[in-house]
């Protein structure tokens, strides 16, 4: 045990810190190019250009000592380290914090990475749901409106107003953090069955295996192609609270000060009412489409 121990404490030095972490694990800067996902869709820009990524969340199975086991225990009962990660929309991790307790909320670990080490650039912005606050440096989706991608689908309707239409869209962009993590999922077991391993290990093995997987898409990504055409991996998003009444957001987390909330709270709400008006053109000059059936993907 002594011997394995050892192995693992090197095998998992080498790829989640130092020269191998850094070089395939990086923050986008102000010169990062628009993803052409963004640019050369007209859904999302010139909505989204300031967009750099998306970010959320992720429980990962943990194995603790029976005192640890309450702090690690999440909503759904189970014991679970607490993750956050930032994608970009090529399907790369861009930046990973790991080893918070399973009970800890998403808000709360934002916060603690904005003042560790997770930088923005300045007018920049990532793509979170509703578990995140509103402020300058995240794009968040209205509360009390309709949001996931399956509800949609079940839903078959059209976007009624500006609000509805911008979850949609930011719905279907954000989508690609709720992928990233079932490719990951699917791809390394071990994130569902942990080993009974310190916690010190335990929580940088997702470190890893991140950089590992920007490593392998760079070099092999046809390797990993058949897991990213799955389209069940959006389902590995956790659905966030979408109590409330129109626009009202979650205010206060982390300390958001109230000129900061109202300005982001303004922007959307600009970008909104953008794309709403735009929307209503295409059906003014599209007036066929109404008598089609719905597909959410053509909205």
């Amino acid at each position: 045990m002594l011997q394995r121990g050892f192995n693992i404490h090197k095998r998992l030095s080498q790829i989640s810190q130092g020269p191998f972490y850094q070089h395939y694990v990086k923050l986008p800067t102000l010169e990062t190019p628009l993803s052409a996902i963004i640019q050369d869709n007209p859904k999302f820009f010139p909505f989204f250009q300031n967009v750099i990524g998306a970010i959320d969340g992720t429980h990962i199975n943990a194995h603790t000592s029976a005192l640890e086991r309450h702090i690690n225990q999440d909503q759904k009962g189970g014991i679970t380290q607490n993750c956050l990660f930032a994608c970009d929309m090529e399907f790369r991790f861009i930046y990973g914090l790991t080893g918070f307790e399973g009970s800890a909320a998403d808000s709360s670990i934002y916060h603690h990475t904005r003042l560790l080490d997770f930088t923005i650039p300045p007018g920049k912005h990532y793509l979170a749901d509703a578990g995140f606050p509103a402020c300058d440096a995240l794009l968040v989706p209205y509360r009390g409106v309709r949001y996931h991608l399956a509800e949609w689908g079940r839903a078959g309707i059209r976007p009624a107003n500006k609000e509805e239409l911008y979850n949609l869209r930011h719905a279907q962009l954000r989508n690609i953090v709720e992928r990233i993590f079932g490719v990951v999922k699917k791809w390394w077991s071990i994130l569902d069955r942990p080993l009974e391993f310190d916690m010190d290990i335990q929580v940088r093995i997702p470190s890893g295996l991140i950089a590992v997987h920007n490593f392998i898409l760079e070099y092999d990504g046809c390797n990993l192609q058949h897991y990213l055409d799955m389209p069940e991996l959006g389902s590995y998003g956790r659905p966030s609270s979408q109590t409330g009444p129109v626009g009202q957001d979650a205010f206060g987390q982390g300390s958001i000060p109230r000129l900061e909330y109202n300005c982001a709270v303004a922007y959307r709400n600009q970008i909104a009412g953008q794309m709403w008006e735009q929307y209503q053109q295409f059906l003014h000059d599209h007036p066929k489409v109404l008598d089609q059936e719905f597909d959410p993907e053509e909205i």
